[in-house]
């Protein structure tokens, strides 16, 4: 809601705003939109780790950075043939490269690894000599998508999706899951009710042959669209530095109700805590819980 962003910007100043986009899912903010609602002098920061792809396809046009995002965060090697723990940090000319290389001596190592840098180096020059093979995956993701949809798979639409993510939706996503990786695919996650796939430029036409034909065996079930989440916050009993403190107990989430929280819980996707230490336990969280396959929780005491 960028009415309510503009609201909340002029109300508290903040000194930045801060989203993430795409989600784990592949549903995007609408970048440009968002920017417009944001004053001019407030800085707009994305979490684009699951999005750095997005600059090699369509003249970059998807990419946050040219839709208007200050800083952009892409985390290479989760959608790109790059080492784990690569990323580049995208500014435009509202930082300077001196504040920006102070910040980072508050988190950086002295002693870097030169191994992910050479990785870095050579994912880019990989993706500079095969640049048109993303238009090669986008029609074949295009035509997995079609052809799960024929087999009555549910797949999510959104306003403005990443065309390279699939999300099947399905009641029996974890069976669904599992029953692909026992045939030797093996998927980037599954939910109660969702199955991602992230689909890269290494992925071959024989790796979408092969969920296709293992999904013609498979019985989809359309899960309802009951959303994930509340947003009510759940009450609070104690403070935060008490209930860290506090002895506590692991306990199943469904002895928990009407339980003080020792810990923060956070399902991932999306990376929200359901619930904060000293928060109460009821009914609608532990279902939360359940829902993201979250079966035990730390309790107070």
């Amino acid at each position: 809601d960028n009415d309510m962003v503009s609201r909340l910007c002029a109300e508290y100043n903040p000194a930045a705003v801060i989203i993430t986009s795409p989600d784990y899912y592949g549903e995007m903010t609408d970048i440009a939109v968002l920017r417009s609602a944001v004053p001019g002098d407030i800085p707009l920061i994305t979490d684009n780790s699951h999005g750095s792809h997005l600059a090699f396809y369509g003249d970059g046009l998807l990419h946050p950075y040219n839709q208007g995002s200050n800083l952009v965060v892409d985390s290479l090697h989760k959608t790109l043939p790059s080492m784990t723990g690569t990323a580049l940090l995208h500014s435009d000319i509202s930082f300077n490269t001196r504040e920006l290389l102070s910040a980072m001596k508050l988190f950086a190592s002295t002693s870097p690894s030169y191994i992910l840098m050479s990785s870095i180096c050579a994912c880019l020059d990989y993706i500079s000599r095969n640049h048109g093979e993303f238009d090669l995956l986008h029609d074949r993701v295009s035509d997995v998508k079609d052809s799960l949809g024929n087999m009555g798979f549910s797949i999510a639409k959104y306003n403005i999706q990443d065309p390279f993510r699939i999300c099947i939706r399905d009641t029996n996503a974890l069976k669904l899951y599992r029953y692909l990786a026992e045939n030797g695919l093996v998927c980037e996650f599954a939910d109660t009710r969702n199955l991602i796939l992230i689909p890269s430029l290494l992925h071959t036409q024989n790796d979408f042959d092969v969920l296709i034909r293992l999904c013609e065996k498979f019985q989809p079930s359309a899960p309802s669209d009951k959303p994930d989440f509340n947003k009510r916050i759940p009450i609070r009993a104690m403070s935060l530095r008490e209930a860290v403190f506090s002895p506590s107990e692991y306990l199943p989430v469904e002895e928990c109700a009407g339980r003080i929280s020792a810990s923060p819980v956070t399902p991932y996707p999306p990376g929200i805590p359901v619930i904060m230490p000293g928060e109460m336990v009821d009914s609608e969280i532990i279902e939360i819980l359940h829902n993201h396959n979250i079966t035990h929780m730390d309790i107070i005491i």
